[in-house]
């Protein structure tokens, strides 16, 4: 089951549609842990 989770998290990666980060600092690629935030160029009206 976790392949298939990290191969969509990687493609919204890729898409940019999300963001990961570690304890404060963004992460390029998903490699050990990782948090998940949607990626958003502005905040929400």
């Amino acid at each position: 089951m976790m392949p298939v989770v990290h191969d969509a998290i990687d493609a919204l990666l890729a898409e940019g549609r999300v963001r990961l980060t570690w304890k404060g600092k963004a992460l390029s690629t998903r490699s050990g842990s990782y948090r998940i935030s949607l990626a958003t160029s502005a905040p929400p009206e």
